[in-house]
């Protein structure tokens, strides 16, 4: 055991400092602190198949918009699209089908408006499928409302 000189603590062989007052303890002559060499540096001869491979980085490409005629095509391609979905009106998704069409064919791919003119395209789509098959079930219904009138009055059969 190490004393400190300061203020007479009791310290560990293996302290420095005394820990309660900081002290540097005198190495004793039996206890030094053990020596260790550090490697030396060797230069390595340059071998370019350790080297890192080079990255890549495209160019920056300026990113292309439509013109505002075309995205208000698309906008009103989709809202007629919307409307004659719900309403099942031919006209309207009639409408809605021509101007997401023209709308498609004026924005490039991956500008922004793009997706919205096919939106509007399908809902149209959709919206005429369910006109006409609410047109066709209209004149099923009223071809045998009249076939039973004339049943009735005797007419045809």
């Amino acid at each position: 055991m190490k004393l400190c000189s300061s203020c007479g603590s009791q310290m560990p062989d293996e302290a420095y400092t005394c820990s309660f007052c900081g002290t540097p303890l005198q190495a004793s002559q039996d206890s030094q602190p053990p020596y260790v060499s550090q490697p030396s540096y060797v230069p390595q001869p340059y071998d370019p198949s350790y080297q890192q491979a080079g990255y890549y980085q495209p160019p920056y490409v300026q990113p292309v918009y439509a013109d505002s005629s075309a995205r208000s095509m698309a906008t009103a391609a989709l809202v007629l699209g919307i409307i004659s979905l719900l309403t099942g009106g031919l006209p309207l998704g009639i409408v809605g089908c021509v101007l997401g069409v023209k709308a498609r064919n004026a924005i490039p791919y991956g500008a922004p408006g793009r997706g919205m003119a096919t939106a509007g395209l399908i809902c149209s789509i959709f919206g005429i499928v369910i006109g006409a098959i609410f047109l066709l079930v209209c004149l099923c219904i009223f071809g045998v409302i009249i076939l039973e009138e004339m049943v009735i009055l005797g007419g045809l059969l």
